[in-house]
């Protein structure tokens, strides 16, 4: 957490709210019905950001950029 408190930090911490609730309807399940990794995707596109992740099934669930890591 010192890493994302750091007014320094590359990080943001963007929050859960009802614009990236109702997204995760709308990933698809079907490759990856994983509530957790939905909710990711959900926050990315709602948020415009890309994703980094070595999880292949998101390329499936998303028309954001994966960027593989």
């Amino acid at each position: 957490m010192a890493v994302v408190d750091d007014p320094e930090s590359p990080f943001e911490v963007v929050a859960v709210d009802s614009d990236v609730a109702r997204r995760v309807h709308e990933v698809p399940r079907g490759v990856n019905a994983d509530p957790g990794d939905r909710v990711i995707v959900a926050t990315a596109e709602t948020c415009g950001l890309d994703l980094v992740s070595s999880d292949t099934k998101f390329s499936s669930m998303t028309t954001s950029t994966v960027i593989w890591a």
